[in-house]
């Protein structure tokens, strides 16, 4: 694990997720971009899952932030405070990532003057043919207009909760994630950075599994 300030801090929401938080820290163990932390902020009713995360200490630098039945933008929220870098990414608790997804962040954000940024999603082949299924819905053309999984964007792009960086001035710029929302939060998020006068991309390379 590193020493100094990390150069980006993973947030991750969870709630009686212990498969997929499994799962999520299993894939950064073997990122090719060592130089991050990992903050799971668990909102599991009664029982926290630090007792499934505790193994990937050794292998990760993680925080475990634990309140019985925390709402997701509280979690993400307590996440950016606990952050000791200056990029926060938001990224869901049933994601998968791709060794080399931080390198193409890192690459991006080393040629590029933005403030925010976001990646598409995309299905494993092992994916069960219902999380396929789930994953066309969320993904393809028909539900959606092809924002999350289509790789080429036109316009103004708003990242989404489950693949979204946010520098951490930026984010104290607004206040962070406005825990009056039941939904949607994430895109409230987007569109109060943008007015804010922060610029946005799309980084397609930057995908995870979803």
């Amino acid at each position: 694990m590193q020493s100094g300030n990390p150069t980006y801090s993973l947030i991750v929401p969870t709630f009686g997720r212990t498969d997929e938080v499994t799962e999520f820290l299993d894939s950064l163990t073997h990122s090719r971009f060592k130089n991050f932390e990992v903050i799971v902020a668990d909102g599991t009713p009664g029982k926290s899952l630090e007792e499934a995360v505790s193994p990937f200490c050794e292998m990760l630098s993680i925080q475990f932030l634990y309140r019985d039945c925390l709402p997701v933008s509280d979690a993400r929220n307590w996440g950016a405070k606990q952050a000791k870098s200056n990029w926060f990414i938001f990224l869901d608790s049933d994601c998968i990532i791709p060794s080399d997804y931080l390198t193409h962040v890192d690459e991006f954000l080393q040629n590029s003057q933005v403030d925010a940024f976001g990646g598409p999603d995309s299905a494993l082949d092992t994916f069960t043919p219902i999380q396929k299924a789930i994953s066309y819905a969320m993904t393809s053309f028909f539900t959606t207009g092809g924002i999350r999984g289509n790789k080429k964007h036109i316009g103004t792009f708003h990242p989404r909760g489950f693949n979204m960086g946010i520098s951490k001035q930026a984010f104290e710029t607004v206040k962070g994630y406005d825990t009056s929302f039941l939904c949607g939060e994430d895109i409230d998020l987007s569109i109060r950075v943008l007015k804010a006068g922060f610029r946005s991309a799309l980084i397609p390379n930057a995908f995870v599994y979803h």
